[in-house]
């Protein structure tokens, strides 16, 4: 089984996160007893960067009227 977790941050940041601070946990659930194991923590490192940037034409290139 494949988990995917995506993280979409609207600011640089940085997060690391350890088993006494984290508010991720991942619950097992037994399906024919229902039995709910002990959640375990979830540990993420988040380093989230925006880098900026600025886009020109190369010089002699003429664009004609507009």
């Amino acid at each position: 089984m494949q988990i995917i977790v995506s993280f979409k941050s609207k600011s640089e940041l940085k997060l690391k996160t350890y088993s006494n601070t984290t508010d991720m946990t991942m619950e097992i659930l037994e399906g024919k007893t229902l039995e709910l194991y002990k959640p375990v923590p979830i540990n993420v490192e988040v380093n989230a960067v925006y880098s900026k940037y600025s886009v020109y034409p190369i010089k002699n290139i003429n664009f004609g009227p507009v």
